[in-house]
């Protein structure tokens, strides 16, 4: 580890080549691509955020009622938010300066807004079903909890992991410019995001019949 964290390079290339001997991939050093995948994302997130700004305006119109607009807006920025931490950690922008904060972009950043990314979806089934299936009201302890032990629990998760020490869940590898990670650290990771999207899939089975004008089968899909 000692090795790690003092410069190894003389140039960008030879670190792409000692990256690639240890992988045994093909690496691409960082230029127009990632630019245009940058490019790209934003003009995506742009356009949603009119859309997004545009139903604000019309809040009062009942369709848009119908579909939760703040639960909606917090999927937006959830989305963004894990885009934004799936920059560094793809390697779309070197890991220098703040993007060297390895537990931050990845812990703080790209996980927990991917995992509240997927507890928003996972609450908007919970509500249809609710409505639909159980004939509850939205509203009440037992509504909430859900959603309280899902955002809670994750956030808790992202405390505990920035609290462990990087060797045994992310580090940075500074003289390759490198985040690591342990093979236990993302197989606990995938496995709860699993679990939200094994909720998902079970409530969209459940929803896949309730009544037209309120059915999102598709728009999960």
């Amino acid at each position: 580890m000692a090795l790690l964290k003092r410069k190894l390079f003389g140039s960008p290339e030879e670190r792409i080549a000692v990256l690639e001997k240890m992988f045994d991939m093909s690496i691409d050093p960082i230029g127009s691509m990632d630019t245009m995948v940058i490019a790209l994302g934003c003009a995506i997130f742009a356009i949603t955020g009119a859309f997004i700004a545009a139903a604000w305006v019309k809040h009062s119109y009942r369709p848009i009622r119908a579909k939760n607009l703040p639960l909606t807006t917090v999927l937006y920025v959830s989305g963004i938010l894990w885009f934004v931490g799936d920059l560094p950690m793809n390697g779309h922008v070197l890991l220098k300066g703040a993007f060297s904060q390895c537990k931050f972009w990845n812990i703080w950043v790209r996980v927990l807004f991917c995992f509240i990314y997927t507890s928003v979806l996972s609450i908007r089934c919970y509500a249809l079903d609710r409505v639909f299936n159980q004939n509850k009201p939205t509203r009440g302890l037992a509504y909430y909890l859900p959603s309280i032990f899902f955002i809670g629990g994750y956030i808790l998760y992202s405390i505990v992991t920035t609290a462990l020490p990087g060797r045994m869940t992310i580090g940075y590898a500074e003289a390759l410019e490198l985040c690591t990670t342990t093979e236990v650290y993302v197989i606990v990771t995938l496995c709860l995001l699993w679990f939200n999207w094994a909720i998902i899939i079970v409530m969209m089975i459940r929803l896949r019949n309730i009544q037209s004008t309120f059915n999102e089968f598709y728009e999960f899909l």
